[in-house]
């Protein structure tokens, strides 16, 4: 409370009191890059940073007024820990009692807490990306023949481009990308070889987090995919 009633991310910058007066650095600065878990420290003032560097970045994004609205009222919840805390600002965050299709602003608490911070949350990856995509209807081709292979990602969360991976007969291939409102079109123009109807099968995978995997959304029960037949 004392950072944000003084609009300043350092505490203990009062004249006399400290030694970090000239230095303004204060006793303490919740403008970090501190991460958990790797930061615990198991000391509370240390950790704590960790949690406050996440409400400062909120308030970053969102504005004194409407931050420290969502913290307040997220306090008297009694959260016991920083995923607790997380999830019950998504609580007070939320407009219509269903956490599942996300909350108005859960992409700027997404990107304060846990891209930020490393606090995470089931939460973030209920509502699964919409995938939508765009082929030839027939699945016959000639020697050579080539056909553009487009979709298009979207999420309540930013879109990292470098989450979304496609495999052609199950082998990964380039992608290029465009940003669009809410996510990203990709497109790979492939060569296909061989003749007839082939039954050619593939995929755009869309994978939170980096995780090494394809076609499914590693988080929670989301998957999303898409199959050319």
């Amino acid at each position: 409370m004392n950072m944000t009633l003084k609009n300043h991310s350092c505490r203990g910058l009062t004249k006399g009191i400290n030694r970090h007066f000239s230095t303004g650095d204060g006793v303490r600065n919740i403008n970090n890059t501190y991460r958990y878990p790797d930061d615990i420290v198991g000391e509370v003032h240390y950790d704590s940073r960790i949690i406050s560097g996440a409400m400062w970045d909120l308030r970053e994004i969102l504005g004194a007024e409407l931050t420290d609205e969502l913290v307040l009222r997220s306090m008297k919840l009694e959260p016991r820990d920083f995923q607790e805390y997380l999830e019950d600002i998504l609580i007070v965050d939320d407009d219509n009692a269903d956490l599942s299709d996300g909350t108005p602003h859960i992409n700027a608490i997404f990107k304060a807490f846990y891209v930020n911070h490393g606090i995470d949350s089931e939460y973030f990856y209920l509502v699964a990306p919409e995938v939508s995509g765009e082929y030839l209807p027939s699945c016959s081709f000639t020697n050579n023949d080539t056909t553009t292979i487009a979709a298009s990602v979207t999420d309540v969360i930013d879109v990292d481009p470098s989450s979304i991976s496609m495999t052609v007969n199950g082998e990964p291939v380039a992608l290029t990308n465009a940003k669009i409102s809410n996510g990203y079109r990709v497109e790979h123009i492939p060569t296909i070889r061989g003749r007839g109807s082939c039954g050619l099968f593939k995929c755009l995978g869309y994978r939170k987090k980096l995780r090494l995997t394809q076609l499914v959304i590693f988080r929670g029960c989301k998957t999303s995919s898409l199959k050319y037949s």
